[in-house]
């Protein structure tokens, strides 16, 4: 069983229902989930906005989710939804250097 987890990018619905389910999972696990916008609380998680654009803010979330325990588990879930004439990926063969 996993006893510290950080969740970066928790915002979306998709990572939302995702940081959920982890919290479901793990009721007894310390879970941090980082999101650049405020959203809904999650019973058994900790929710932390932060600047994604910050290296000190960065910095500070790292040392933040290791003052008492190693992580066990850092899932990434970022993602856009649109940016110029990008649309955010619906399958493998959409990914492409350009828009990353």
């Amino acid at each position: 069983m996993l006893n510290n987890i950080a969740i970066i990018g928790s915002s979306w619905a998709q990572s939302h229902a995702f940081t959920t389910q982890i919290a479901l999972s793990n009721p007894d696990a310390m879970i941090h989930a980082f999101t650049s916008k405020e959203q809904d609380e999650i019973q058994n998680v900790t929710t932390h906005t932060i600047d994604y654009s910050n290296e000190n803010a960065i910095e500070s979330a790292a040392l933040l989710v290791l003052k008492d325990r190693p992580l066990g588990l850092v899932m990434v879930v970022t993602d856009i939804l649109h940016e110029g004439d990008s649309l955010s990926e619906k399958s493998l063969e959409s990914l492409s250097t350009e828009k990353m």
